[in-house]
C-alpha cells in the first residue's frame, strides 16, 4: 500500500500561484526597484550581480533559484513572498518601500 504524502495547510492568505513566476518576480521586483529610486547598476551592486542580469531578472528571462530570490529581495528591503504576489493580491503592495529588518 502507498502511503499518501500529508496535506500541506494553506497560508491565510494563499492566492491562485502565477503560471509564469518568472515574470511575475521580475516585474514586481521592477516596481520595487524604481519606488526606490533606484538603476538597475544600484541593485546590481547591492546584491553582487551585474546589471545585465537584473535588466534580464526584470524581463522575465531567468529561471532564478531561490537563494538569488532572497538575495535581490533583501537587497530592497523586501521579503520573497511580497515579489511573487500576483498584482491585485490582498497582501501588501510589493513596490511600497519597506525598511530591512
Amino acid at each position: 500500500m502507498v502511503k499518501q504524502p500529508p496535506h500541506l495547510p494553506q497560508p491565510d492568505d494563499a492566492a491562485p500561484i502565477p503560471d509564469d513566476l518568472q515574470t511575475l518576480f521580475g516585474r514586481n521586483l521592477r516596481a520595487v526597484r524604481l519606488a526606490h529610486k533606484l538603476k538597475q547598476q544600484d541593485l546590481a551592486d547591492r546584491a553582487g550581480f551585474k546589471s545585465q542580469y537584473i535588466s534580464r531578472v526584470e524581463g522575465g528571462q531567468i529561471n532564478l533559484t531561490l537563494d538569488t530570490m532572497k538575495r535581490l529581495a533583501t537587497a530592497l528591503g523586501q521579503d520573497v513572498r511580497a515579489l511573487l504576489r500576483p498584482p491585485g493580491s490582498d497582501a501588501d503592495n510589493p513596490a511600497s518601500p519597506k525598511t530591512p529588518r
